[in-house]
This record gives C-alpha cells, sequence and structure tokens, in this order.
C-alpha cells in the first residue's frame, strides 16, 4: 500500500515538471553545496512563530523607559547646542590671551564631542534596545584626552606668564 502511494506522489511530481525522487534531502543530479530550487524551497515548511505576550505592566514600564530616555536624548541634544555656542560666544568676547581662549575652545568642543557621543549612545538604545561598551570606552577616551590637553595647555600658558614677568 506504502509503495502504490509512493509511486502516486513520484507520477504527479514527474507530470507536474518537478521530475525526480529526492534521496537524503537532496533531488537527483543535483550537486551537494547547491541551492535548493524554487520548488524545493516551496516544500519546505515555514518556521512557526510564537511572539512572546509580555505582561501589561511590562509593558508599560518599557514605554516608561523609553519616554525617559527620549527625554534623555532631548536634553542631551540642547546641553550640547548650548555648549557649543557658550564656547564659541567665549572664545570671541573675553580678553584672555589667545592661547587661553584656544585652550578653552579645545576644552570645550570635546566636552560637546563626549555630549554627542553620549546621545548616540542613548539613540543606538533605540535601535538595538542593548546598550554597548564601545561608545562607553569612545566617550572615556576622549574624557583622558580633553583633562590631557587641558592641564598641558594650562601648564604652558602658566610657564609663558612666568617668564614674561
Amino acid at each position: 500500500m506504502a509503495e502504490a502511494v509512493e509511486e502516486e506522489k513520484e507520477d504527479r511530481k514527474s507530470a507536474s515538471g518537478q521530475g525526480g525522487t529526492r534521496e537524503g534531502g537532496k533531488s537527483q543530479g543535483k550537486e551537494a553545496g547547491q541551492d535548493p530550487t524554487r520548488e524545493d524551497r516551496e516544500a519546505l515548511p515555514e518556521p512557526e512563530e510564537h511572539p512572546e505576550e509580555v505582561p501589561a505592566p511590562v509593558a508599560l514600564l518599557g514605554q516608561l523607559q523609553d519616554f525617559i530616555y527620549y527625554g534623555i536624548a532631548v536634553i542631551l541634544l540642547i546641553l550640547g547646542a548650548a555648549a557649543l555656542g557658550r564656547t564659541a560666544t567665549d572664545f570671541f568676547s573675553t580678553d584672555a590671551s589667545f592661547t587661553a581662549r584656544i585652550t578653552h575652545v579645545v576644552n570645550g568642543v570635546l566636552f560637546v564631542v563626549i555630549v554627542l557621543e553620549l546621545l548616540r549612545t542613548v539613540l543606538a538604545h533605540f535601535q538595538e534596545s542593548t546598550f554597548q561598551l564601545k561608545p562607553f570606552l569612545i566617550i572615556g577616551i576622549i574624557s583622558v584626552v580633553r583633562h590631557i590637553l587641558t592641564v598641558g595647555a594650562e601648564l604652558s600658558i602658566e610657564e609663558e606668564g612666568s617668564s614674561e614677568l
């Protein structure tokens, strides 16, 4: 009985143009490593998706968390713009020496870069739903460079001031 059913299936396949039987999951005449034909892909069952239901309180907390992250992103953007504007106005309006003004501009610009990296980290959370270590390493490196440049520049300014006396 089972043999008759198999023969009938093979007859239908050959009549519909699919030709050949399957052995070991591959059509006859196909080499290993080749992509399956369209018919083979259509015969494969689709994977079932079972979306996990999230309890209502957890979903509400997730939405609240996203709302807070949006607020943080807006605050960081405003803070970065304000710091950049203040750095530019201080550069043109103070009576300090040119080297002191340059030092403050570099310090201010690096601070803005740090704020923007924090903003990028918050925005990446919306795309990936996780925080990654790489942005925090970048922020740490920029902070260290900023501190080293600021201290070095302030020391050189003090040396210039003492040598002029």
